[in-house]
């Protein structure tokens, strides 16, 4: 468990594990390139990461979970375009 992650400034996190702190990374990547960069192999590849990553997921951080459950949201809406 990580305390206090200063260079995290979209939000404070205090107690977080390291796979959440991961997977928060790993989805900020992923909606930067949706938004700017839109670089196909980047996404495809992050993505991958995630699913890969999905079955050994125990225990995360509220913050972790909820950024899931929205990039699922903005993927199925883009999906529904």
């Amino acid at each position: 468990v990580l305390k206090n992650i200063s260079w995290y400034t979209e939000r404070s996190l205090t107690e977080i594990s390291l796979g959440s702190l991961l997977i928060l990374v790993v989805i900020r990547t992923i909606q930067f390139n949706m938004t700017r960069t839109r670089d196909k192999y980047l996404h495809t590849n992050c993505l991958a990461a995630l699913a890969n990553m999905s079955a050994q997921f125990r225990c995360l951080h509220q913050y972790a979970a909820q950024r899931i459950i929205s990039l699922f949201a903005l993927l199925s809406k883009k999906h529904n375009k």
